[in-house]
């Protein structure tokens, strides 16, 4: 085991030996994003005889249904490192024409992209069936439907078939048996065969795969080779923990295609910064 793993156990084990119930609850809030956002991202929430709006940064409508609000307002308003994370991703589309959401889960990252601009082109990729049907029904809602294609698909090292769970929220995770979710079996690709099938070459790459991240970039070696697409990238470090999947070999493969570091608010990252990160889950650029 690393070095870098053994502190973080180090850390956790102590802290949950020697801190108050009320202190903990707060730390792992904040280890897993959930404090206030270092950005200002203005958001105006309405509704019409439609039904509910969003317009985001005083130029990016969107139309939601009530049951997607609260995810909707966790990516732009309620989750600091979300709201971080949106902002980056706006700035960075802004120059985009073409955008593989991996991960996509409702496709509101995909739905942003293409509301910025009618010449933008989406790719949302998302192994769950409920989530895959919310996504559906959001793209039509908001018109989208020759700019944004929906993949029930998950991605990774190789085409077929693969096992996962299946969580009561109606997440699908791939490569993963949990005993709190169900077997679930779904399409498995790879970001590089969907290059070649689909004739799109992304600009901007987003992957939130919970801890399968390795896989997908694994997937995805022709194009950051060629292309080195910009990347927003979650890693969920317990979850690569748990898997033995050390984030220092994630780091050193995205260095050998030439990738540098950056946060969501632009600070510049060392490799030490990411792969030794001690949050739950850490948003950043790669570029």
């Amino acid at each position: 085991m690393s070095t870098h793993l053994i502190a973080r156990r180090r850390l956790k084990s102590l802290a949950a030996r020697v801190l108050p119930e009320a202190v903990k609850r707060r730390v792992r809030g904040a280890l897993y994003g959930y404090r206030r956002s270092r950005v200002r991202l203005p958001v105006a929430f309405a509704s019409d005889a439609t039904g509910p709006t969003v317009v985001i940064d005083g130029r990016i409508p969107l139309r939601f249904h009530e049951a997607d609000r609260l995810a909707v307002r966790t990516h732009v308003a309620d989750h600091g490192a979300a709201v971080e994370e949106m902002a980056s991703f706006i700035e960075i589309a802004a120059d985009a024409a073409t955008f593989f959401d991996v991960g996509a889960d409702r496709a509101v990252f995909s739905l942003v992209f293409c509301a910025m601009g009618e010449d933008k082109r989406a790719v949302a990729y998302e192994p769950s069936p409920r989530r895959m049907r919310a996504a559906t029904a959001l793209t039509a809602l908001n018109g989208f439907e020759s700019r944004l294609i929906l993949r029930e698909a998950a991605l990774g090292t190789s085409h077929g078939r693969a096992s996962g769970t299946l969580f009561g929220d109606g997440i699908m995770v791939a490569q993963s048996h949990d005993g709190s979710g169900q077997a679930a079996d779904m399409e498995m690709t790879t970001v590089d065969r969907e290059v070649d099938a689909l004739g799109i070459v992304p600009d901007v790459v987003k992957i939130d795969v919970e801890g399968y991240e390795y896989e997908v970039l694994r997937g995805a070696r022709r194009l950051l080779q060629q292309r080195k697409p910009v990347l927003c990238l979650e890693l969920h470090l317990d979850v690569l923990e748990r898997r033995g999947v050390p984030p220092a070999e994630i780091v050193a493969d995205l260095q050998s295609y030439g990738y540098q570091f950056r946060s969501c608010v632009g600070r510049r990252l060392d490799p030490s910064d990411v792969a030794d990160s001690v949050h739950a889950i850490l948003r950043f650029v790669a570029y």
